[in-house]
């Protein structure tokens, strides 16, 4: 007896880089699909991979693929370093954008026009994740980064804030914190 033929579902890891403001980077793709290992090849940025935010199951119509993608929250070595497109044939430009204008991004537009173009997996992740603030939300060991939607108390500021925040690591040698 023959087995039916079924269609092969790749499995694909995609990296959220964060830079120290909380913004995303997303690449102005020209239609190519990205994996986390391939950061530092299509952007020069150089990432840690933090925690795992989800999983999407992607069908690119048009070239008849399907994945599942899991997605990586990473964070910049270097936090001054800028992306860079190394790979033109598959990427336009790269650009910082906030977790609500990547909401806008995901939404559906009126028109094709009004539409801007992410990446299917990313678009997927957007639109079924219900809290991207929590699903981007990180500590690293060296920094602290998270995106609060409770306001909290900023003893540097001395006032309640909301939203991003960012604590760099205290730079020690021999147990001494450096100014």
């Amino acid at each position: 007896m023959e087995r039916a033929s079924r269609p092969a579902v790749g499995v694909g890891t995609a990296a959220i880089v964060l830079n120290k403001e909380g913004q995303i980077l997303v690449g102005l793709r020209k239609g190519s699909h990205g994996e986390e290992r391939e950061v530092y090849e299509e952007t020069g940025l150089e990432v840690k991979a933090v925690k795992f935010a989800g999983s999407t199951n992607d069908y690119f119509e048009e070239a008849g693929k399907h994945y599942i993608t899991n997605f990586v929250v990473t964070t910049m070595k270097r936090h001054d370093a800028m992306p860079k497109v190394t790979e033109p044939d598959k990427c336009g430009g790269w650009n910082w954008v906030s977790i609500a204008h990547l909401q806008k991004m995901a939404a559906p537009a009126h028109t094709v026009e009004e539409r801007e173009e992410l990446f299917l997996p990313l678009e997927n992740f957007v639109l079924q994740e219900k809290d991207l603030e929590g699903a981007f939300s990180i500590v690293t060991e060296n920094d602290r980064m998270r995106i609060d939607r409770a306001p909290h108390y900023d003893i540097a500021k001395g006032k309640i804030v909301h939203g991003f925040h960012f604590e760099p690591a205290k730079k020690k040698r021999n147990g001494h914190e450096l100014k």
